[in-house]
């Protein structure tokens, strides 16, 4: 017989979640202003700052700026698991390089020259097999 919960502290009641609650200074000392979070398939955990990205794989912070060090507003992820962000003048996909170190995949190169003052992408919604960036 197995029971999940058999090891929780004593201050820990059945049945309500274990939550942890980070600071900045957890975090690499980011923005303490964050906008959006998402998890992949593997667990790890995408949160969008005031400053940048941040990734938190269950141990070990680590933060990332996008080419124009903007803020991450969104996120959203397709059936294969990538990760689509929106930022302020810019969205995209994540993905990792030949090192396998995370980057920016910017879509924004593709957008018509009158429609490329993006301002803020608040949402993206995966459907269909389709990906949406909505701007404001």
């Amino acid at each position: 017989m197995l029971f999940a919960q058999q090891d929780l502290p004593i201050s820990q009641p059945l049945g309500v979640p274990l939550m942890r609650h980070f600071l900045p200074a957890d975090y690499n000392n980011m923005h303490r202003q964050n906008w959006s979070i998402i998890q992949d398939k593997r667990g790890v955990i995408y949160v969008g700052n005031t400053a940048g990205l941040l990734t938190y794989d269950g141990v070990k912070w680590r933060k990332y700026e996008t080419e124009a060090k903007s803020l991450i507003r969104s996120f959203a992820m397709d059936e294969d698991g990538r990760v689509y962000y929106g930022a302020k003048d810019d969205f995209g996909y994540l993905d990792n390089d030949a090192l396998g170190q995370l980057q920016f995949v910017s879509l924004r190169h593709w957008l018509p020259e009158d429609i490329k003052d993006l301002k803020d992408v608040w949402e993206i919604y995966s459907l269909n097999g389709k990906i949406y960036f909505l701007k404001t």
